[in-house]
């Protein structure tokens, strides 16, 4: 199949970046008996990994391959696990996520990323 001139790899990555912003915000001041207590919480911590999953499968093999320091397979799946196992989520495993693995993931999406795309990805629409 011919490459899509319409994909772009680093509006996924942006968005990913975005979306590891928004982790940081929401778990801000918080601490792990929060994500095991706190229902919101919870489900915000969960949309935001699954974004940046989502947005990880979207990135090309190609682009994937240039950057092997980022673990884009195990991002990936973890999308798939709270996709999809929602009712097994370890909140202990995610505020690991929370602490340890999305800091330094957006570090590495830092080093990496193009300029901003001039047309980034439509944003959800707001009730």
């Amino acid at each position: 199949m011919p490459p899509n001139p319409d994909h772009d790899d680093g509006a996924f990555m942006w968005s990913m970046h975005k979306a590891l912003g928004e982790l940081a915000e929401i778990t801000r001041a918080k601490t792990e008996a929060d994500i095991h207590s706190e229902l919101l919480l919870q489900r915000g911590v969960e949309r935001c990994i699954e974004i940046v999953g989502e947005m990880a499968n979207n990135v090309t093999k190609e682009t994937r391959d240039l950057h092997p320091q980022i673990n884009w397979k195990g991002i990936i799946n973890q999308r798939h696990v709270i996709a999809h196992n929602y009712g097994s989520i370890r909140h202990d495993l995610l505020w690991l996520i929370v602490t340890k693995h999305a800091p330094t993931l957006r570090e590495q999406l830092e080093a990496i990323l193009p300029e901003p795309p001039e047309d980034p990805l439509p944003e959800e629409p707001t009730p």
